[in-house]
């Protein structure tokens, strides 16, 4: 999220302002911000998260990309 937003971990974000809830269908996962990553976010314009999360026994990964509005 934060490599997302180009800002990396600055000023008063904090890893807890990131959640990964359980998402709508069985097995999704969906993205909830807070506080000063959530503050950054609307700063940019953004509209939606997309969330693609992978794991193995030895590794995870997650894609996510920025939806931002006409003009940001």
């Amino acid at each position: 999220m934060l490599k997302a937003l180009g800002t990396g971990l600055v000023g008063l974000m904090s890893w807890k302002d990131i959640q990964v809830v359980p998402g709508e269908t069985p097995g999704a996962a969906r993205m909830v911000l807070g506080g000063a990553v959530a503050a950054e976010a609307d700063r940019q314009g953004v509209q939606r998260v997309h969330l693609a999360l992978t794991t193995t026994r030895e590794l995870a990964a997650a894609v996510v990309i920025l939806e931002c509005g006409a003009g940001s």
